[in-house]
Formats: structure tokens, C-alpha cells, sequence
């Protein structure tokens, strides 16, 4: 009841503080996002404050667009993925005509959301690129409290477990103590943070690590140089934090990204990488000093790395006869143009897999959308100017852990990661007077009238 109550009252501050300040609103919305606990409505049914948080930021939005007479803009990155949603939502209708399916309203609510947010976040800032400085840095720091959320929940420390059972659990969410039983080795269970299994956590702290990794690098990241000892000790915990999750995700992540920094930076930065490619490896040996001499969990990370450079864990989920995504990926090969759209089949898991996903729900037409869509918003990463290594890295985390899990649509992350392509719309050069849609090349088009947005530099 008490996370339920804090639930609420997150939720009316943030969307008050919207309709006074519509940037510090957004601003705040994603930082509650992070936090927040779930709201609790019945024994079997909860809500994250973001679901209820959209909708109404969205109406403020519309509002003051119309009272001011001032357009909203819709980026073409928010209609091309609309484009990919209403496929999926023809493909829902069709596949409940045929019956013997389940319709996943909440669900279809839940893939719409990321179009509404890239509306949002294009609109709400009068400086998108001071904003996005701002965004980045919190969203860095915040894995101090996170990343020490979950090294006391590995470590099996009790107040923290209850926490986490109190204010972070709900009815689709296994009790903690239950996720891995560690309790032999001297640690209650991997570290969750406030995510809902390991691989949400191992992106978390990834995107934590390899921007703040950036933001040090970037000078026009970080124009105050002194919060940089903030954003060291916040990489330093989120490297501990995502070890202690014992996830493949963030073990093959890590040296995944890596080996794209070494490559994909220039000379200058490569000593860098190899810096603190070093600086990784002595923070794993720090970490496992605190484990027991007498327990297995070295043999527990002997057995994810093997995973991870063995391709076995990629194996074991897309395996054709017995991976874990074999029968999604056979139920829509019976669909294969359309896919099966926001329904739930009889032993179907699509949640695996950020591509199973995709296929599913749209079938082939939908990836080409979908594929269209994520080139489109990596040519906008790529005008973004001092933002541009921060969003190809965030788009290269999300498909790579996209593998193990639906990366792009993780609770708590999604939100950021679609905030980020709004404001990348944002940062993106462009005519800083009121245009036609007609002349504005396809950048975007107008609701309500013209578009007016600044362009950023």
C-alpha cells in the first residue's frame, strides 16, 4: 500500500509540474520512471507510473500546443514507427478473427508508446541540447543508488531485500528471493536493481558504463568538469553493479561494445579504450575478492563468459527445434507476411527476443518498417553533432542485447532510449524559421499547422 501511495503521488507531482514547466515536467518524468515503485491497484494487477504518466503529459501537451498556437511537430521517426504499429495492428485484427487467440490491448498500448514519446520529447524542449547534457548526466549518476541496489541484494543484504520486495514487486514480477537461488554461495540472489530480470539490468548498467565512457571523452558532454569525479564513481559502480547480475547480456554486451569503441573511435581514443579495457578487468578482480573463498560463484562466472564466447547462449535461445524463441519463430513462419500482431498464443514467448519480437508482431512487411525506421533514426544520430557517438552507441547496446530480451521496450529503459531519438530529432541541423511541411523535406509534419521548432546545432 505504501509503494502504491508513493506510486500516485509521483505521478500527480511530475504531471503538475508538467502543465507549470512542460520541460522540467519531461525532465522529471523520465527521472520518476527510473524510480518509481509500481502501483499497486488489485492483489492481481499493478501499473508502472509510466503507462498512466503518458497519457496525461500527452493531453497537457496537446493543450497548450492549441492555447498558444504554437504546432506540434510529429518527426518522421514517430510516423514511420506508427507505420510499423498500425502493420502489427492490422495483423492483431486478423489473427482474432481467426479466434484461438488472446487480443493484448495493454500490450498494443505498451508498443504504441514509444511513437508518443518521440512526439513528446520533439517537442517539449526550447533547448534540446542543453536538455539533453542534462538527461545524460543524470541518467548516468542514477546508477549510483541503482547500481548499490544491487550490489546489496547479491550481497544478501536484508533491508535491501525487503526494499526491493516492498517497492519494486509486482503480480507479473516473481517475489526476488525467488529469481536464482544463490543462497549456497553466499549470495541471496543476482543483482536486479530495480529491473525485472538480469538482462534488463545488464542494459542498464551498459548504457550507463559506455556513455559515461563517452561523456568523459566528449567535451561538449560535460561543459562542468567538476561533476566528472560524479560520473567516475557512477561507471565504477554500474561496472560492479552489472557483474553482479551474472548476466551473458552484460558480459558479451561489454565486450561487444568495446571492440565497436576501438574500432569506431579515432587514434587518441584508442589508448583510452585500452585504458579502461584495464581499468574493467581490475574492477572484476576487486569484485570478486568480496566472494567467499569456499563457494561457486567464480565457477557461476567461468560458466557465463564460456557462454557468451561459445555462442552457446545464443544457441540455446534460437535453436529451431528447442530454443527458447523456436515457437514464435515457427508460429509466425505460419504467418510470415503479417506476423500474428499484439496477441498471445498457447506457449508462444516473444519477449526473448527484441527480433522475435519484431517478426511477430509484423511479420516480414514489419521488419522492412521496422529496419527502415532504425536507419532513419541512425542518419539522424549521425547530424546529431557532439550527441551523435552517444546515440549510435545506444542504438548498437539496444541490438545487441536485443538478442536476449526485447531491449528497445525493457521497462524503466525504453522510455530513455525513445527520449533520446525525440531529442535527437531535435539536435538534428534544420531551418530555424516556421516552414511548410511541403519544404521541410520529410524532416517532419505538422500537427495542428506549421511546424515551428528551432533547429539545434
Amino acid at each position: 500500500m505504501l509503494a502504491s501511495i508513493l506510486g500516485v503521488l509521483i505521478l500527480a507531482a511530475v504531471f503538475i509540474l508538467f502543465l507549470a514547466n512542460a520541460s522540467a515536467g519531461a525532465y522529471a518524468s523520465l527521472i520518476a520512471i527510473l524510480f518509481a515503485p509500481y502501483i499497486q491497484v488489485s492483489s492481481g494487477l499493478s501499473f508502472r507510473i509510466e503507462h498512466l504518466l503518458l497519457p496525461l503529459i500527452l493531453l497537457a501537451l496537446c493543450i497548450r500546443s492549441y492555447r498558444t498556437g504554437r504546432p506540434l511537430a510529429c518527426p518522421r521517426l514517430a510516423a514511420l514507427y506508427a507505420l510499423w504499429w498500425l502493420i502489427s495492428l492490422v495483423s492483431t485484427l486478423c489473427s482474432a478473427a481467426g479466434g484461438e487467440v488472446t487480443v493484448e490491448w495493454l500490450g498494443a498500448y505498451g508498443y504504441l508508446r514509444p511513437a508518443l514519446i518521440i512526439l513528446v520529447f520533439a517537442n517539449v524542449f526550447p533547448d534540446a541540447n542543453r536538455y539533453f547534457r542534462r538527461l545524460l548526466l543524470v541518467f548516468i549518476i542514477s546508477a549510483i543508488p541503482l547500481a548499490a541496489l544491487a550490489i546489496g541484494q547479491a550481497l544478501g543484504v536484508g533491508f535491501l531485500r525487503e526494499l526491493t520486495d516492498q517497492f519494486f514487486t509486482s503480480p507479473g514480477r516473481p517475489v526476488m528471493g525467488n529469481q536464482v537461488a544463490l543462497e549456497a554461495m553466499g549470495f541471496a540472489f543476482r543483482a536486479l536493481s530495480v529491473f525485472e530480470n538480469v538482462s534488463f539490468a545488464g542494459t542498464y548498467f551498459l548504457l550507463v558504463i559506455f556513455t559515461g565512457i563517452l561523456v568523459l571523452n566528449e567535451p561538449a558532454l560535460l561543459s562542468d568538469r567538476s561533476k566528472r569525479p560524479a560520473v567516475i564513481v557512477a561507471v565504477c559502480m554500474a561496472v560492479l553493479g552489472g557483474l553482479f547480475t551474472l548476466s551473458a547480456t552484460f558480459i558479451g554486451g561489454a565486450f561487444i561494445v568495446l571492440i565497436l569503441l576501438f574500432f569506431g573511435l579515432g587514434r587518441a581514443y584508442k589508448k583510452r579504450i585500452l585504458a579502461i579495457t584495464a581499468g574493467l578487468f581490475v574492477l572484476l578482480a576487486v569484485a570478486l575478492t568480496v566472494v567467499p573463498a569456499d563457494n561457486d560463484i567464480l565457477a557461476l562466472v567461468s560458466y557465463q563468459v564460456t557462454k557468451v564466447t561459445s555462442f552457446s547462449g545464443i544457441a540455446d535461445r534460437y535453436d529451431s527445434s528447442s530454443g527458447q524463441t523456436a515457437d514464435a519463430i515457427q508460429a509466425t513462419n505460419e504467418r510470415p507476411l503479417i506476423g500474428w500482431g499484439f496477441v498471445t498464443k498457447s506457449d508462444v514467448v516473444v519477449n526473448d527476443s527484441l527480433y522475435v519480437a519484431i517478426y511477430y508482431a509484423g511479420g516480414l512487411a514489419g521488419v522492412c518498417v521496422f529496419a527502415y525506421f532504425l536507419f532513419h533514426l541512425a542518419f539522424l544520430a549521425g547530424g546529431s553533432g557532439p550527441y551523435r557517438r552517444v546515440l549510435l552507441i545506444w542504438l548498437a547496446i539496444m541490438l545487441i542485447s536485443g538478442v536476449s530480451c526485447a531491449s528497445m521496450y525493457v521497462p524503466r529503459i525504453g522510455d530513455w532510449w525513445w527520449a533520446l531519438a525525440g531529442l535527437a530529432y531535435r539536435t538534428y541541423p534544420v531551418q530555424t524559421e516556421a516552414v511548410p511541411v511541403a519544404r521541410r523535406r520529410g524532416r517532419g509534419l505538422s500537427l495542428f499547422g506549421r511546424a515551428s521548432l528551432e533547429g539545434g546545432s
